[in-house]
């Protein structure tokens, strides 16, 4: 069991990464002959294409990086910093104050 860890924190970076994801084909009944096979093909559209949202964080000089829902990372930016929970690789919240850029 992995416990919550509750440290200070800043945003350092916020990446969207697209991949795409194969259609499952070729699937037996059988479980021990389950197997995914997938061929790209421009042609049709079975690929699904999808965002993840990732959230990189300085905990102490170390970066740690975090998968998020779209409307967390939405409301995040670089130079925030708080307060971040997590579990293990797991994003629970980050209670942080906006980084407020000022020109002289």
């Amino acid at each position: 069991m992995l416990f919550r860890k509750t440290v200070q924190a800043k945003i350092v970076a916020k990446i969207v990464e697209e991949v795409e994801e194969p259609p499952l084909v070729g699937a037996s009944k059988d479980t021990s002959l389950m197997f995914i096979t997938a061929v790209k093909d421009e042609s049709h559209s079975m690929w699904k294409r999808s965002e993840l949202f990732v959230v990189s964080f300085d905990i102490g000089g170390r970066t740690k990086d975090f998968y998020v829902s779209r409307d967390v990372f939405d409301s995040l930016e670089e130079g925030d910093e708080g307060i971040l929970t997590y579990s293990g690789n797991e994003f629970i919240e980050f209670d942080g104050k906006k980084n407020n850029f000022t020109s002289s």
